[in-house]
């Protein structure tokens, strides 16, 4: 995480060094959004603090995203892209030959690792995704359903592989399982120095320890 604090009235902010009349930086910006909405919620950051966050004018933001909700949205697009070289990840693994628990648990790592490497998107799709409207439906069509589409595949084989009801399994629904899936990686983020308190070993991995949740969710035995 940086240095910029979004609160009000910060002094201190990492500066990016840009010079006057230079190009200014839209990704060293987007992620700057990325990290404010996801500490303090789209509706109480402001433009004008995004600005000076990231040493440009105000105005160039409303000319290049034409408002708030125009970088919110680029701010998800940026997160569609990253995201999306996971999910193709996942499915060459997914995909290789092999046992289904080897195959399968290959995929699920990159899954965890990803959020692991870029925890701002747990608080950020959370904030998102706990109320309706126009930011609700787009991050359900560039988040959601990308994320339903890299998974499913995995949760059915699992599911065929144990009962042909798959609500007779562990996970219920596919889409219901899909959905614990994700709730335990992103909670387990937050979660993550109470996972190693409890652990005896020192020094424990806490997206392994996210593995072994969901191998077990899975009814995966890789041993």
């Amino acid at each position: 995480m940086s240095g910029e604090d979004f609160g009000p009235g910060s002094s201190s902010r990492k500066r990016s060094g840009r010079r006057k009349g230079q190009t200014p930086d839209l990704r060293h910006l987007e992620n700057i959004a990325l990290r404010a909405f996801a500490k303090r919620g789209f509706e109480t950051v402001g433009l004008r603090e995004l600005a000076a966050a990231a040493e440009i004018a105000p105005a160039l933001i409303s000319y290049r995203y034409k408002s708030k909700l125009g970088l919110w949205k680029a701010v998800v697009d940026g997160l569609a892209k990253r995201i999306e070289l996971t999910f193709q990840a996942m499915q060459r693994s997914y995909q290789t030959s092999g046992p289904f628990p080897v195959r399968a648990r290959k995929a699920l790592r990159h899954l965890v690792d990803m959020n692991f490497e870029l925890p701002e998107l747990s608080r950020f799709y959370m904030n998102e995704m706990s109320q309706s409207g126009e930011r609700q439906q787009y991050a359900l069509l560039h988040l959601w359903e990308p994320y339903l589409a890299a998974v499913l595949p995995i949760i059915r084989e699992a599911g065929e592989r144990h009962d042909t009801d798959m609500r007779n399994t562990n996970m219920g629904e596919p889409e219901f399982a899909a959905f614990a899936i994700l709730s335990m990686i992103m909670a387990s983020q937050h979660l993550a120095p109470v996972l190693i308190l409890a652990r005896a070993e020192a020094n424990p991995d806490p997206a392994a320890l996210v593995m072994g949740s969901l191998e077990r969710l899975l009814g995966i035995d890789i041993h």
